[in-house]
This record gives C-alpha cells, structure tokens and sequence, in this order.
C-alpha cells in the first residue's frame, strides 16, 4: 500500500539559478542540442556532464561549464550508463552496421582531452549471434555489465578478461522476460553476504537476480569487464582503439542467479527506475515509479511505497533525496527544436522510440525533491519541458526543453532548520538535525525552541 505525501509538509530547500561560464555567459551551444540520454562521471575526471544528443554526438560539459563534442555516432545514440568508477558506456547505430555498437570510455582523464576523445574500445555485434534483438537497457560497475533487449533478454558479463580477449562469443541471455526491458540496476555489496544483485523491470513487472558464488568469477561470461578491466587493466591496451567483434574460441560457463519476482502486475517506463543509496547508513535500494507511485525494493523484499500520482517521466536520486519528474495535464506553447533530423536516420525501435518520446512532451512537467526521513517535499517547480536532470559537483542539474541549463543548490543546514522553525515544524528540525548528526548542543537549542513554542 502506497502511502499518501499530500500532506507532506512544502518547503524550499533548494535555489534554482541559470548555469553560466566563469565569463558570465551562458551556455548558448545547448539551445541547439536534442538530449536522448544523460549521465555524469561521478567525479571521474573532475566531474564531467555527458550528454548524448539525437545527432550521435556526445556533448561533454566540464566543472567550469565549458561545452564540447566529442566521438560521433554515424546514425544514433540510443543509451548512455557510467560505472560508479571511470567506465563510460554508449550503445548506438553506425553506418555499415547491422546491429547495435558498443562503445566505451576511460573517464579517470577528461573526455575531451586529445587522447581520450575516441574510444578506449568499439564493440561490435556480430548479425548472426546474441543479442539478437535491439538493446534497450543497460547497467555498469567496474566489474559487471548487464544488457536488457526488447525481446526481453537480459545479458550478463563479469570477467576481467574482455580488454585481453579481443574474440569473445556472446552467450544466451540468461533470462527472458515476456515484455521488453526497460531498466536495469546493479546493487552490490548486498548484506549479509556481500551479494551481487540485478534489479530489471518491463512495464509490467520488477525482478532481482541475485548472483550466485558457487560459480568462479573468472568463468562467467563476459563483457562487462568492458568495466572491470577498463578500470585497471586497460590502461596498458587504452592505445588499441582498433574495432573487433565478440567472438570467442572457447566456451565459458553461464553466470547463474537466484530470481525473485518483486512485482507481477506493475512495472515502469525507461528512465523511471534508479538506485538509491542512503548517505547515513549505506543500505542500497532499489526504487522504481509510476502513474500509481513510487516503490522501492532491497533484495527480495519490498519497502516503501510513496503515493506521488502523475504520470512519471523520470526518477533520480542525490544523496538522501528522491528526484522525480511528472508530467502535468496544463498544456504549454509548443516549444520548437532548431535541430533537423537526418533523412538517413533509421527509425528507432518502439522502447527505444519511448525513451525519447518523454524528452520530447510539450505538456508543463514538475520537478519535485522529496526528503523521505524526514517526510517532507524540499523542493518543486514546474517547467515547460525538462531535456534530461543531471547530478554532479554537488548540484542537480536540469536541461530545459530551450536549452537552458540550471542548476539546484541545496542551502546549508541552518537555512533550512530555520525556514522549519518559521513555520514551527519541531519535529521536523529534530529529526533533520538528528540525520545530518548535530551536535548536542545544537539540538539542545532546538529543544529550547520547540519547548518555548509549547509552552508560548
């Protein structure tokens, strides 16, 4: 049962600004770009804003806002992920190629430094062998790849071998859905036995793969150390740019997993599930949202449920806040795009048309911050059409359907006990100040407040 937040106290704990260079300037070269997927290095490299855009290219924005484009795909870019380390993932379509491309990146450097520009490895799918339908889901650790395919095939790799291995044959998908994927999340670390878990979702349906030791790491299929040995071991190979096919000349022996089926008759759309993982004690959640609400799962079990309605476009989360994105029924003047569409392009498939038929809405979304301990709405605004929200340095960034990049900036903690105290929300202050460990005497003096304002 989802619980209600209407009655979850609003306040603002947030100033939103329009991003600008060191120079003052804006950012003019993003009024011209159409944004399909969007992630960030995690600090990697000092921090990078990656954007892949509906012409191919990647844009890369660095910590002083400075714009740059990088490596091109000939057709499309479909889908974007980055390890929690230095490992950048695309998948797209170039010319002279029946299928999907994978490409990947060392983040440790800038994207755009000279020697980082093109691919550290370009992945090319064989026409006649696995995957053997469009990929449309992907999750990355440094160690372990996952592919989710719109036949509903869900690939795995973990091995540090694929860098030294240039001929690797993809196996079967270990799993197969009914529906197509459209998420998938990797947790790791999982107590009580430091397990490895696979989250995935159809539209219909949430599932966990839980990994299962008995099987030597080093045997399980393998394409995901595109991650693992990306990190450590490519940096001897970094230089080897060349091209090749995953194909394999001898046989490895298929990750396996325990399977729970979380959810049976709800799901999600792409771009509507995330993992979250508390600040304080580190537990790792998986968090998904719909038209009904939002859901969260760890393991096997499920946690929480948060009646917020509206139709989800997005979800986030940075550090202890659950990010979403709905669409609302008001409608707005259509905003035009400056950018044309290739004749050459290939029409995408349905999920993957999906993914970008949300960045393209014309209808007023919300953006709304939730603090779930302690229960209460920190921030929302409304905007005409939000491109893609992105966290990174300490901000949430959002790209606006104009081409605007703004920027939230949480205030400090007084602000925000403060703006409590205003609207005699004790409770509230206390378990905020409890949660960012307070010292005693600072929740002394809150003590204080709530007692005069009882006793008032």
């Amino acid at each position: 049962m989802a619980l209600g937040i209407h009655q979850w106290r609003r306040f603002s704990f947030f100033d939103k600004e329009i991003v600008k260079r060191k120079d003052g300037k804006p950012l003019e070269e993003l009024k011209h770009i159409q944004v399909i997927a969007s992630t960030s290095t995690n600090g990697a490299g000092g921090g990078q804003l990656v954007f892949g855009c509906n012409d191919g290219s990647i844009c890369v924005i660095n910590r002083d806002y400075e714009t740059n484009h990088i490596h091109k795909y000939d057709i499309s870019l479909q889908l974007l992920a980055h390890s929690a380390g230095d490992t950048l993932i695309a998948i797209g379509m170039d010319e002279n190629e029946t299928k999907q491309t994978i490409k990947l990146w060392k983040t440790d450097k800038a994207l755009v430094e000279k020697e980082n520009v093109e691919p550290a490895k370009i992945i090319s799918l064989l026409p006649n062998d696995h995957p053997n339908s469009k990929i449309c889901a992907v999750a990355i650790t440094d160690r372990h790849i996952a592919l989710g395919c719109e036949n509903g095939g869900i690939y795995f790799f973990a091995s540090n071998d694929l860098i030294k291995e240039k001929r690797y044959k993809f196996l079967p998908p270990f799993y197969t859905a009914e529906r197509p994927i459209t998420n998938l999340a990797f947790s790791e670390g999982v107590k009580p036995h430091n397990d490895l878990i696979l989250y995935a979702t159809t539209e219909s349906s949430v599932l966990s793969f839980r990994l299962i030791k008995t099987i030597s790491t080093t045997s399980i299929s393998t394409a995901a150390a595109v991650a693992a040995s990306v990190s450590s071991s490519l940096t001897s190979t970094l230089r080897d740019r060349r091209p090749f096919n995953l194909t394999q000349h001898h046989q490895q022996q298929p990750a396996q997993f325990n399977i729970a089926m979380l959810e049976t008759h709800i799901g999600c759309n792409p771009g509507c599930a995330v993992l979250a993982q508390s600040e304080f004690d580190g537990e790792q959640q998986f968090v998904i949202a719909n038209s009904t609400g939002v859901f969260s799962y760890v393991g096997d079990d499920k946690r929480l449920g948060l009646g917020i309605e509206g139709e989800k476009l997005a979800v986030h989360w940075w550090f202890n806040y659950l990010i979403t994105v709905t669409k609302e029924n008001r409608k707005t003047p259509l905003v035009t795009s400056t950018t044309t569409t290739s004749a050459t392009t290939k029409p995408q498939s349905n999920i993957l048309s999906q993914l970008t038929a949300n960045q393209t809405t014309t209808e007023l979304q919300t953006l709304a911050v939730y603090d779930t301990n302690p229960q209460l709405t920190a921030y929302s605004v409304g905007i005409p059409r939000i491109q893609c929200v992105v966290n990174e340095w300490g901000y949430i960034h959002i790209l606006t359907g104009d081409g605007e990049l703004h920027r939230l900036i949480e205030k400090d903690l007084h602000s925000r006990l403060h703006l409590l105290f205003r609207k005699n929300c004790f409770q509230l202050a206390l378990q905020l100040a409890k949660k960012n460990r307070t010292s005693k005497q600072g929740m002394a003096e809150i003590f204080k407040q709530f007692g005069d304002h009882l006793y008032a």
